[in-house]
């Protein structure tokens, strides 16, 4: 049932032009569809890569709740409108993937991996926050498309190492959450 509501869903917006459509929470534009596509694609393959949880029968159906958890949340996040419920989202995600993390994990340190998770991204997005509500004081509000409409905001960010203390701001709070050298656990 989850399934076909999902297509539904896609189906309705598979006719969405570049210039997105705006609902009243809600921004769908082809970016968001296709990071909604790759987060159904992996969600899938995951749900179907587990049958041992399946076959064995640990808690089935807790299982699958938090994989569709963890699906809504990555949804609404990709299809936010503002920023603050992106940031809100993406970390409301992390919930279920440290349920998922302590309950199925295969390795015995999963807690202690799941207690790592939890704090290297949160630490991590934290100035990911201070920069959002830094540039919604510039943008009047937290919406994303604000500023594409009313031109760009004019943040005074004069050396070359503020420039780069803002980048790393912005782009580290992603960089824990993807399997990188250096970045993960």
């Amino acid at each position: 049932m989850v399934l076909s509501l999902i297509t539904l869903i896609y189906l309705i917006c598979l006719g969405v032009s570049p210039e997105g459509v705006e609902f009243s929470f809600f921004f769908v534009d082809p970016l968001s569809m296709s990071l909604n596509y790759l987060t159904f694609w992996v969600i899938s393959l995951m749900l179907v890569r587990s049958s041992k949880v399946y076959k064995y029968g640990s808690h089935p159906a807790l299982f699958i709740f938090m994989f569709l958890a963890l699906l809504l949340s990555l949804f609404v996040a990709f299809f936010s409108k503002g920023a603050l419920s992106f940031y809100f989202f993406f970390e409301f995600s992390l919930i279920p993937t440290i349920f998922l993390i302590i309950g199925w994990g295969y390795q015995v340190e999963r807690v202690q991996a799941s207690i790592y998770f939890l704090i290297y991204t949160m630490v991590a997005s934290l100035p990911l926050l201070i920069f959002i509500f830094f540039v919604s004081g510039g943008m009047g509000g937290f919406d994303f498309f604000h500023s594409i409409f009313l031109g760009p905001v004019s943040l005074s960010f004069d050396t070359v190492f503020s420039k780069v203390v803002v980048l790393w701001a912005v782009v580290g709070a992603f960089l824990v959450k993807f399997p990188m050298y250096l970045f993960h656990l």
